[in-house]
């Protein structure tokens, strides 16, 4: 399972994208089978995006912005606060 934390996802995404988009814009496709594609396309690059956002980097990254977001929306409740107190 160590693996999956180390491996680089995130890289599989451009190629996956170049290749499928390639395929996708071929005349001789049927709108079923493009669909097909996409929703496939779709599931895997989900899931590699799930993969890529376990990674600790990410994880620590997440934790960092959820503490901002946090941190901004504290002070925004504040500004309002002192604001309807100022025009009462």
């Amino acid at each position: 399972m160590t693996h999956l934390n180390t491996h680089p996802w995130d890289e599989g995404i451009a190629e996956i994208q170049i290749s499928c988009g390639a395929y996708s814009i071929q005349d001789n496709l049927s709108k079923e089978k493009r669909m097909q594609m996409n929703t496939s396309t779709g599931k895997h690059l989900q899931f590699l995006t799930q993969m890529a956002v376990s990674s600790p980097v990410f994880k620590l990254l997440f934790k960092n912005y959820h503490n901002h977001y946090i941190q901004v929306e504290s002070l925004v409740k504040q500004m309002a606060k002192e604001i309807n107190e100022q025009q009462q």
